[in-house]
């Protein structure tokens, strides 16, 4: 039995969230599923915590429907990965790790083809 932890659709091991800004909270999905069909009680915690995220406490139950628990940073990290999301079964443990940025920049390469209406009537409110 493995746990698969994802955040925001990424399971590769680490994730990012993003900080809140003017009062805007920008939460992402963190996703548990087991992949192997089975449901088993597990607890989560994030161990160290330098995003300040906040995970349910107790007994959760994570089989193989993805179970969604809305999360998101109060923080900024200090470090590159300061807060490992811990989901606990027996005395297995499965990890991810996340950084909290700030003003997060995307950068691109390639090309762009943007197509505007060319009718009046389809631009006008």
């Amino acid at each position: 039995m493995g746990i698969v932890i994802r955040v925001n659709g990424s399971g590769a091991g680490d994730g990012f969230l993003i900080t809140p800004d003017n009062g805007c909270i920008f939460s992402v999905p963190l996703n548990l599923s087991t992949d192997d069909g089975s449901t088993v009680t597990a607890t989560i915690d994030a161990i160290p915590n330098g995003t300040g995220v906040v995970l349910p406490g107790g007994n959760i139950s994570v089989g193989p429907a993805v179970k969604v628990i809305p999360i998101n940073a109060t923080a900024v990290s200090n470090a590159q990965g300061d807060t490992i999301i811990n989901v606990r079964v027996g005395g297995s443990t499965t990890s991810l790790s996340l950084t909290a940025i700030s003003n997060p920049e995307i950068w691109f390469k390639g090309r762009f083809e943007g197509r505007f209406a060319s009718r009046r009537d389809l631009w006008q409110s």
